[in-house]
């Protein structure tokens, strides 16, 4: 058997893979392609969070806000069954100050009438652990020393609702930051800073455009949101409205789908009178 087996690995020995592997350079631009594809699918948009936390930014919310799940990696893991869908949980905080911002989380009495249930969403994954970081290497005029508040931000929550099935599927998603004493308005700046900044930003994906639709909904300070994601292969944009709501020193971002103006400012009101 030992001689076998000698002959067998002196035929293999030396034999090339059956094709070479990637360029280091090609491998790196592959990564960053799918990191800007997964923000922008989320957080463009996708806001990514997760009710463990929200990936904002790269939140990132999910591409499919009814929280269908997408297709699963074909190759075969060992999981244990979940019976019970997961409870929102707080993310990990910043390092730097404690603090903890999950007492500003909508709850499912907030959201009206429905059989609201929280599911996983996806976390923040930029840097920035800011919604609006998913911009970081989409936008060439962000970068993050341009915006002060997020070398002050203590912590951040997510939690996302759904309610219903399939087709008829309704959601909610909410991410809350606290920031330290003073700086939850230099925050609400910084949200209309990097709007100016990269409103319209061009990239190898999809083409997004956020405006300012309307301020003063709800809170002490507080904006409207319109931002339209238009895939490579269309000419018609995905519309998603998102309110940014500031009460003291904190700030949260809600969500809505189907993604109506309406629904988004009445949660952005019931959103403040949490974090009041």
């Amino acid at each position: 058997m030992s001689d076998q087996l000698d002959t067998l690995f002196a035929g293999i020995r030396g034999a090339r893979p059956p094709a070479d592997f990637a360029a280091a350079e090609q491998v790196r631009r592959r990564g960053r392609q799918r990191t800007r594809r997964t923000a922008l699918a989320a957080g463009a948009g996708v806001l990514a969070v997760t009710t463990a936390a929200a990936g904002l930014g790269a939140i990132v919310w999910p591409s499919r806000p009814d929280g269908v799940a997408p297709p699963a990696d074909p190759t075969p893991t060992a999981t244990a069954p979940s019976p019970t869908p997961p409870t929102p949980t707080p993310s990990p905080s910043r390092p730097g100050p404690t603090g903890n911002a999950a007492g500003g989380l909508l709850q499912p009495g907030d959201l009206g009438p429905g059989t609201w249930r929280p599911f996983e969403a996806e976390q923040i994954q930029n840097p920035d652990r800011w919604f609006w970081g998913f911009w970081d290497g989409v936008c060439a005029a962000y970068r993050s020393d341009l915006f002060p508040s997020l070398r002050h931000q203590d912590s951040v929550d997510t939690v996302a609702y759904r309610s219903g099935n399939g087709d008829a599927a309704t959601s909610a998603f909410q991410i809350v930051e606290r920031y330290e004493t003073g700086w939850g308005d230099g925050n609400l700046d910084d949200v209309r800073a990097v709007v100016d900044r990269c409103g319209t930003a061009a990239t190898d994906g999809p083409a997004i455009r956020v405006t300012v639709v309307d301020t003063g909904i709800a809170g002490d300070e507080s904006v409207l949101l319109k931002q339209e994601q238009t895939p490579a292969d269309s000419t018609e944009p995905q519309v998603d409205y998102i309110a940014v709501v500031r009460v003291g020193d904190l700030v949260t971002t809600v969500r809505a789908y189907p993604s109506d103006p309406d629904r988004v400012r009445d949660l952005a009101v019931r959103a403040a009178v949490r974090l009041g």
